[in-house]
């Protein structure tokens, strides 16, 4: 079922554009779930976690292993990487809530499903593995080491050219950046009904306003569905089985 994401064609720039259905967005990870192999890349592997997780591009690239707790399939992130300077500079307006003495969203726990801590655990064992075989360690234990380059970690312009060019090789409109990866994620949340309350903390947001202006068209068309689904509703035994036989729900 190739449901529509992004129905309505208004970002109101570049980072905002997410991937239109469900279908492409599905695609992207099959993609990456075939070729991610860090002996190649480590870059495949931060466009995965953009993909299924939603963090800011800045966030990701400076994971530590450090910040992944397997056992509860969350993450941590408290900070960004600066692609300019090469260095950890603090978590997004960081300054601000500090001056008003409230916690700053950007700092936050996220969850992941088991397919994602497969590819982690996937990632660890390739990197312990090469590290071991090319005498590199990773002093600053972060999971996208790139051992053998002059940066330790990749910056965010490769990474948005990794994505510009695996979505082209897929045949895939609109041409998104790494920014339009975590949108996509959204919306693919959006559309499995996860409150955008709750989406606003997973991205770090301090309420739904940006979510609401960057999904409207999306959030619109829900509502007309959920509205659709009510009328075929006959109760709480026959009708909802009958339209969930008539209508499966996308993988």
């Amino acid at each position: 079922m190739n449901i529509k994401l992004n129905s309505k064609k208004n970002p109101r720039d570049i980072e905002t554009k997410f991937l239109k259905s469900r279908a492409d967005y599905d695609s992207v990870i099959e993609y990456l779930l075939l070729f991610m192999d860090y002996r190649k890349t480590v870059v495949d592997f931060i466009i995965y976690i953009l993909f299924k997780v939603g963090l800011r591009p800045a966030e990701a690239i400076c994971l530590t292993w450090d910040n992944i707790d397997f056992k509860n399939q969350e993450l941590f992130t408290k900070g960004r990487w600066d692609s300019v300077h090469h260095r950890l500079s603090p978590p997004k307006n960081d300054h601000y809530y500090k001056k008003i003495n409230q916690p700053n969203p950007s700092v936050r726990y996220i969850p992941f499903d088991k397919e994602v801590k497969r590819v982690l655990l996937k990632l660890k064992k390739q990197q312990e593995m090469t590290c071991q075989v090319l005498g590199l360690k990773n002093e600053n234990n972060y999971l996208f080491y790139q051992g053998g380059t002059k940066w330790e970690l990749p910056d965010e312009s490769t990474v948005n050219k990794r994505v510009k060019k695996i979505i082209k090789e897929l045949s895939i409109t609109p041409i998104i950046t790494a920014y339009g990866a975590r949108h996509t994620y959204g919306s693919v949340k959006v559309q499995e009904g996860v409150p955008l309350e709750v989406l606003a903390r997973w991205f770090g947001h301090k309420d739904t306003s940006m979510l609401r202006s960057i999904y409207i068209h999306l959030l619109d068309e829900t509502k007309n569905e959920w509205f659709e689904r009510e009328k075929l509703s006959g109760g709480q035994t026959g009708g909802q089985t009958n339209f969930l036989q008539a209508k499966k729900p996308y993988k």
